[in-house]
């Protein structure tokens, strides 16, 4: 269902620079390799990308923005007891709270991933909690979480294995982008520090022998600083106000090499190829060059979908993110998608980079699903791309990642052993697997350009609403009927699926030259293909809604519909207690708002599907 030029296609392959991607890339290395937001590096890295941006012919906006930051000062960390003292290498997280001179004690207690189960069984009330850096939840989570149960302080130790030596740097804040009146209270009001592996190691050990006292002083600012951030654009022929977008955070710790020189200097060449061959573009493509990803969460990419809303919303057909891609040691071109972009997302990966591959990602997809990390397998609220969610625009994560046996061996180190650390140097890129990944970025991004008919299909989202509307029917044990709701999932799923039959037969017409007086209608398909994503990805991944932000690395996000998971405990309520009472009026509510959403889903895809078959 994309206009196929081959040559063309080629031509933009062709273009890949490895030799410009590396020149740029080792600018950042030499040049600016710790670039945090609101920092000398920070200002001179975004007035590097538009003057290099801009002598390859791009138009650049420079936009300016008060952004919430934190910059760590200093964190010291000694064991008390059991005696000796001992004193542990420790660097503070930004956004941690400040101790007072004196700095705090208590006792150690070990809470594994520092998730919610973590705590099962385990006083840490009043405790400083000693928990294992993942995604699963990621840490600023992790340091709510520990909040919620009362935790005094919490110690962090590295992933990978013991042998590296390596303080991970990071932030605590979960609140996505800057805060509101109403996020505010959820501003880290603990301190938190980072510690080797090698480091927590030992603190496991002593706690296996018995009580561990430990003893922590620790520093960070927070202050509202303006910074700057560039965004490109490449105009379209035809539609120029409809457009893909690409994007990635230029902001860095430490090396800040793979995380993410590597996903800037990507997105960069991007905008160079396509700006070459603008007069082939049917439609524009713009590049985010988000700020304030680091020691704000988001900040960049929250102010920009905010404050352009309308556009985005009217007109962004795709967002692409770019993030920490080309790792030395990485095999496979792996995305996180929505849905409804996967059989598109899949063609292009099997024309570009061979079935075997498209089967590699189908492997490890499964792999996941086989032991339990499903949750894994959709976008989430950790990257840029989460700052999409609540507007509907479809996105893509893609980098390439490890292969299963190497990430078991570094204790699911998924973004390197290196991450957000000095150690993230120029030596732990790979230029083949830079070059990998943008040969299927780019033809994704072009295809979506020039595609008559955007090319997604709702059968898959709709299929996954009404599998886990099931799913929570079953979980609700009769105390609330989600039926209604499972039988208008089924109704879209059969219609979506009949209306994807109907826009190929669209598309054959419009191939054979056929369909030229019917642009209207196109224009009116893809009017509609936007506005099904615009209404079935906020319901299928917020739970806040549209306009406002899910925190970072919210766990309730990582299921379809999250605002009908307080279904669970429902279902296991003392009826008569005043929880269930309130929570049955909520859980109305909610339904009902899952209910509009797929009513209207629905009518569109009726509407539209009229329309075509009126034409055929």
């Amino acid at each position: 269902m994309h206009e196929l030029d081959s040559e063309f296609e080629k031509n933009i392959l062709k273009e890949i620079s490895v030799k410009e991607i590396m020149k740029n890339l080792k600018w950042l290395a030499e040049e600016v390799p710790q670039r945090l937001a609101g920092s000398p590096e920070d200002r001179k890295t975004a007035e590097w990308i538009k003057n290099t941006l801009e002598s390859y012919g791009v138009h650049v906006d420079m936009y300016e923005f008060d952004a919430l930051l934190s910059f760590p000062i200093y964190a010291e960390l000694k064991v008390i007891s059991p005696g000796p003292v001992q004193s542990i290498e420790a660097i503070a997280y930004a956004h941690s709270a400040s101790t007072l001179p004196e700095g705090i004690s208590g006792e150690l207690v070990y809470v594994g991933a520092g998730g919610e189960k973590d705590y099962e069984n385990v006083d840490a009330e009043g405790k400083i909690t000693l928990a294992e850096i993942s995604y699963d939840p990621p840490r600023p989570y992790k340091i709510k979480i520990a909040q919620d149960h009362g935790v005094k302080a919490q110690i962090q130790m590295n992933w990978g294995s013991p042998e590296h030596e390596v303080l991970p740097m990071g932030t605590m804040k979960p609140v996505w982008g800057n805060p509101t009146p109403d996020t505010i209270d959820l501003m880290p009001t603990i301190p938190g520090i980072a510690i080797t592996r090698k480091s927590g190691e030992i603190l496991k050990e002593l706690l296996n022998r018995g009580k561990v006292r430990v003893w922590m002083r620790v520093e960070a600012t927070r202050e509202w600083i303006k910074i700057p951030m560039p965004i490109a654009t490449v105009e379209g022929t035809e539609e120029p106000e409809k457009f893909v977008m690409m994007g990635g955070h230029f902001d860095a710790w430490g090396g800040g090499v793979t995380d993410n020189g590597t996903g800037i200097v990507c997105i960069m060449e991007m905008a160079r190829i396509f700006q070459k061959h603008r007069d082939k573009l049917k439609r524009s493509i713009k590049f985010g060059f988000w700020a304030a990803h680091e020691t704000g969460i988001m900040e960049g990419s929250t102010w920009y979908t905010d404050n352009f809303w309308s556009d985005l919303n009217k007109n962004c057909i795709a967002y692409l993110n770019c993030d920490s891609t080309g790792m030395v040691g990485s095999k496979l071109y792996f995305p996180l998608y929505h849905e409804e972009t996967e059989r598109f997302l899949m063609k292009v990966i099997e024309d570009i980079l061979g079935k075997d591959e498209v089967k590699q990602v189908m492997d490890t997809r499964e792999f996941a699903r086989s032991i339990g990390f499903d949750v894994g397998l959709r976008p989430s609220k950790v990257a840029d791309n989460g700052s999409f969610f609540g507007l509907g625009v479809p996105v893509v994560d893609a980098r390439t990642i490890f292969d299963v046996d190497t990430l078991m061996k570094e204790q699911m180190a998924v973004l390197g052993w290196w991450y957000q650390s000095d150690e993230d140097t120029i030596d732990k890129v790979d230029p083949k697997m830079l070059e990998k990944a943008m040969k299927a970025d780019s033809i994704f991004l072009l295809r979506l350009m020039n595609a008559p008919i955007i090319p997604y299909e709702f059968f898959s989202p709709a299929a996954v609403l009404k599998s886990r509307l099931e799913k929570l029917n079953e979980e609700a044990k009769g105390r609330i009927d989600l039926k209604p709701l499972i039988q208008t999932a089924e109704q879209l799923e059969k219609r979506a699926k009949e209306l994807n039959e109907n826009l190929e037969k669209i598309s054959e017409k419009y191939h054979s030259g056929s369909v030229k007086e019917g642009k209207e209608l196109l224009k009116e398909i893809n009017q509609t293909i936007m506005k099904l994503s615009r209404i079935l990805i906020p319901l299928n991944y917020t739970y806040i809604g549209r306009y406002e932000r899910d925190p970072y690395g919210a766990t309730y996000v990582n299921r379809p519909i999250p605002v009908l998971l307080p279904i669970i405990r429902y279902a296991e309520m003392d009826p008569d207690s005043e929880e269930y009472k309130l929570l049955t009026t909520k859980l109305v509510q909610e339904k009902n708002k899952v209910s509009d959403a797929l009513d209207e889903a629905l009518w569109h895809t009726n509407y539209i599907l009229r329309e075509i078959k009126r034409y055929l």
